[in-house]
């Protein structure tokens, strides 16, 4: 554009010399004249020109044949606890004083392992009170034998009633079920004795401990609470219609503490 209103300013210039002083056109006028016409055409544009435009992207798509299948698997997720198979309240049978205390808690114990002992000493002394009466049964029942074999040398020689050989074989009875009492009695007091300790049915460890030295309990009281080791269970809630499935898989990922 400066261009061009230089070049008319210039025809202007021309134009004016001719008028104040006429003189022939020379080569140089007529060369410069040519020149800057042509300039000028150059820096116009022509209408002919083609306009240049960016040609449109279409994406393609490509067909692919959809194949049936029969199924799908579906990865899910559940959410449980891990739990040991069984967790025992252990208790003595038999009430008394605690006298040993062999576990504490967080022990590991073996299976058979003396846990804890009452103090038997009451029950030892019952027991010989009630040998001293089998003792005594067995006494008398040896001379009611004698007195039967006498009652009888004398009825066969006349000399006694049947009613004493009647009353000597009912004393030898009754003598014979106090003595089987005696016997009852006897077992459950070595029975009492033997379960004054607290043996552990199984291994594991001692979660807690319920009991001191010298305190005095009750057979219902508990004693330790005893959990089993490496026999655990995974305790986990599946929604109803998923356990037919659940059950014909034979092997499942377990993640616990982010560990598989």
């Amino acid at each position: 554009m400066k261009l061009f209103h230089f070049s008319a300013i210039l025809a202007n210039d021309l134009s004016a010399s001719r008028l104040i002083k006429p003189r022939p056109s020379s080569f140089n006028d007529l060369f410069l004249a040519v020149f800057s016409c042509l300039f000028l055409v150059a820096c116009l544009p022509a209408e002919s020109d083609p306009i240049i435009t960016e040609a449109r992207y279409y994406h393609q798509v490509d067909s692919e044949k959809l194949l049936q299948l029969d199924g799908y698997s579906v990865m899910r997720k559940f959410s449980g606890t891990v739990k040991s198979k069984q967790i025992s309240e252990l208790n003595f049978e038999v009430m008394g004083k605690v006298e040993h205390i062999y576990a504490d808690e967080g022990d590991l114990v073996v299976k058979g392992q003396l846990l804890a002992s009452l103090n038997t000493q009451l029950l030892l002394i019952e027991q010989q009170n009630l040998q001293a009466q089998v003792q005594e049964v067995n006494a008398q029942m040896l001379l009611v034998e004698e007195n039967l074999k006498r009652i009888t040398a004398l009825i066969n020689n006349g000399y006694a009633s049947t009613q004493n050989l009647d009353e000597l074989t009912v004393q030898k009875q009754i003598l014979a079920a106090n003595k089987q009492q005696l016997a009852a009695s006897l077992d459950a007091k070595k029975y009492q004795i033997e379960h004054a300790k607290i043996y552990a049915p199984f291994a594991g460890t001692i979660n807690q401990r319920f009991i001191d030295i010298g305190e005095f309990i009750n057979n219902s009281e508990v004693v330790f609470e005893l959990q089993q080791q490496q026999i655990n269970e995974f305790k986990v809630g599946i929604p109803q219609h998923l356990v037919a499935q659940v059950r014909k898989q034979k092997s499942f990922n377990l993640f616990i503490n982010e560990q598989t």
